[in-house]
């Protein structure tokens, strides 16, 4: 156990120092005045250095200030002192010693600073002290010490600031470091001690005997705090947050303002605490050890803050035991960074607060992407049923379909060909953006793809046609909805391959494409605590899109209703996040989803002299499930887990306006959708390129 170093010889240095005084006064006469000059004297009274005052006697100060007056060492000051008992500044009766600039003593009970009897002292500056018992500030009697700057001491005993009191006061917002055998950055007797914002301990304690603790503001408890405190007190706005233990058992612990943190794993000990209202105690229980225990009563009020975290879902842990019982409640509790993914229970016992801790989440962005991945897809698809089912016709395409964010189709792009052709090659760059509005499943997204398509196809009649395709295209997802998702993206990469076909009988045009596509994910979400979850993953997608339409032109009119079938199998091999506390395990995902398609368009080609083609359009489609098309998947923390659906529309109607310019092997498209559900609106602009050879 570490000896508390006793006060005797501080007394007798006291002592001997008012009896060594008149000795002292030969060197100067008091009086008001500057010093600006390298001096071997001490400067005793009313005097503001702006020089350097050296000593080496024993018993000698460079400054001195006794009744009333004021000793001020400017910050281009420096006192120096050599020998037993020279301190940098001695304040007694009433004084007042200011240290802006730099103190540096060498020797046994030689302070930076010795003050006593109602006597105010401040530190801006530096003090480095070394000796046995060279503190760094020494006080006795009613005195009161700010400190602001830098204080480091060395050697047996030697403390950063010593309040031998009674009823001494310091102030700190400064650092304090103290070495050797029995040094405490701070040891108090009978005294105050506030640590401000900006405090930093950063070798040695605070101890403290029969006083008082105070942690104003903000700040960091990394250090020990030792002792038999009357009480320890947190006031002031801001967080103090205890990341370690303590060695102390404050007989009252209380939360009068601001936050109070403690740590995982660290338990802090009292008599009895008491937690004022507009006050919070932030906890991050881990099962094991009780963040709060007092041996007698705990009165509650305010709000508790739990950082929950995976390793303890599905777990009730003890926040705070009282010995003698718990009174009162907290106003409100509440998960850390207001993660909506995991809800808290808190239950009060007659003398233990508990919480249990359990996972709930809201949302599957992981699903969402995945979602995102179909209607890129099948976009991909429909570039090529528009391919084949324009090769079987004189006009612009007459069938398409409108996909919820997809990359739309190609409908007056793609010429027909030279009627001595049969084989064609078409080079499609594509770009597409739009966004999902939040609905039942939480949250939304806005997206941005681009990507190109190039296929082939040979002309085996007039009525049949045979081709192959292949495409890649980048999406950029950002997710929308809620605050805590505000950061949250994913980047996904997809190639396709497939195969195409078109048959034409008269004025009926049936088109199938059978795809196969690969969509590499990197995604990056919050996972609470100021920390993101990264997650990579591979989705598959085998995908068929069956077309039925009829051309009707009605005086050169082209209306173009139909009917089709989409069929695609999504399958993703479980994954793990990295990079977070939080991090989520996904599990296996593997499901086949019927969409059914009935729709039509209207569209009339202009030409013109030059040889151009414009031809605008309108359709209105209506999409509608043939099977459950939610997708739910199962995500898994150390502790728990959870079966997440991710709602996608049963149907939806679309609108489509749409304008075509075509020259020769060179066409262009631009168009918006607007499609309409029951969970969410989605809107897409699009503008496509189309080159023939």
């Amino acid at each position: 156990m570490r000896q508390i170093p006793t006060r005797n010889a501080c007394a007798a240095a006291t002592i001997l120092l008012f009896l060594t005084l008149p000795l002292a006064l030969h060197h100067h006469s008091a009086h008001a005045a500057d010093n600006y000059d390298d001096i071997t004297t001490t400067l005793i009274g009313d005097w503001a250095n702006y020089g350097a005052v050296t000593t080496y006697a024993t018993d000698t100060s460079a400054m001195a200030s006794y009744g009333l007056t004021t000793s001020t060492n400017a910050a281009s000051g420096t006192l120096t002192t050599s020998g037993k008992a020279g301190h940098g500044m001695s304040i007694h009766n009433y004084s007042e010693g200011q240290n802006h600039g730099t103190i540096t003593t060498s020797g046994e009970f030689a302070s930076g600073i010795m003050t006593g009897i109602y006597s105010t002292v401040s530190n801006h500056g530096t003090i480095s002290t070394t000796g046995q018992r060279a503190h760094g500030i020494n006080v006795y009697g009613a005195c009161t010490v700010t400190n602001s700057g830098h204080i480091t001491t060395t050697g047996e005993n030697a403390h950063g600031v010593f309040l031998n009191g009674p009823t001494d006061t310091v102030l700190n917002s400064g650092s304090i470091a103290a070495s050797g055998n029995g040094a405490h950055a701070i040891l108090a007797y009978s005294s105050t001690v506030h640590l401000l914002t900006g405090t930093r301990i950063l070798a040695g304690d605070v101890w403290g005997t029969s006083s008082t603790l105070t942690l104003d503001g903000l700040g960091t408890v990394d250090f020990d705090i030792g002792g038999t405190w009357n009480a320890l007190t947190k006031t002031g706005a801001g967080t103090w947050s205890f990341t370690r233990d303590i060695s102390a058992t404050p007989q009252s612990l209380r939360l009068e303002g601001g936050t109070l943190a403690i740590a995982r794993g660290v338990g802090l000990r009292g008599d009895s605490y008491t937690q004022n209202a507009g006050t919070t105690l932030l906890v991050a229980p881990d099962g094991t050890t009780t963040p709060l225990t007092v041996t007698n009563a705990a009165n509650l009020d305010g709000a508790l803050l739990v950082q929950a975290v995976s390793t303890a879902i599905g777990t009730t842990a003890t926040v705070l035991h009282a010995g003698s019982g718990v009174s009162g409640t907290f106003d409100s509790v509440r998960s850390m960074d207001t993660n909506p993914n995991f809800t808290l229970r808190v239950d009060y016992g007659s003398n233990d607060v508990t919480v249990t801790q359990n996972y709930t989440p809201q949302w599957d962005s992981s699903a969402l992407g995945l979602a995102s991945t179909l209607t890129t897809a099948r976009g991909f698809a429909t570039i090529a049923a528009t391919r084949g089912a324009m090769m079987l016709s004189q006009a612009p395409a007459p069938e398409r379909e409108i996909l919820i964010a997809g990359l739309g189709s190609t409908d007056g792009l793609l010429l027909p060909r030279d009627d001595d052709s049969r084989l064609g090659m078409y080079l499609q760059p594509v770009f597409a953006s739009g966004s999902r509005d939040e609905g039942a499943g939480g949250i939304g997204y806005d997206w941005d793809t681009m990507g190109f398509e190039i296929g082939l196809d040979y002309l085996l009649t007039p009525e049949l046609l045979l081709g192959i395709m292949g495409g890649y295209a980048t999406t950029d997802i950002d997710f929308t909805g809620s605050a805590f998702v505000a950061n949250d993206t994913e980047e996904q990469e997809t190639c396709t391959l497939g195969v195409y076909g078109a048959w034409g009988p008269g004025n009926w045009r049936i088109t199938d494409v059978l795809s196969v596509a690969r969509v590499e994910h990197d995604s990056r979400r919050n996972a609470g605590l100021g920390q993101t979850a990264e997650g990579d993953s591979t989705s598959w997608i085998l995908g068929n899109q069956f077309r039925l339409a009829h051309v009707w032109t009605p005086q050169k009119w082209e209306i173009t209703p139909h009917v089709g079938l989409n069929t695609t199998h999504l399958s993703r091999e479980g994954f793990s996040e990295t990079g977070a506390l939080n991090a989520v395990r996904y599990d296996d995902f593997d499901k086949t989803f019927w969409e059914g398609v009935v729709g039509a368009q209207i569209r009339h080609a202009f030409h013109t002299d030059s040889g151009a083609v414009i031809t605008p359009f309108v359709g209105l489609d209506y999409g509608f499930a043939l099977n459950d098309n939610d997708i739910t998947m199962r995500q898994y923390l150390p502790t728990d887990s959870a079966l997440v659906t991710t709602e996608n529309d049963d149907e939806h109607i679309s609108v489509e306006l749409g304008l075509s310019l075509a020259r020769g092997p060179l066409g262009l498209t631009v168009a918006f959708t607007e499609d309409h559900a029951s969970n969410s609106e989605t809107r897409a602009a699009r503008a496509t390129l189309r080159v023939e050879f």
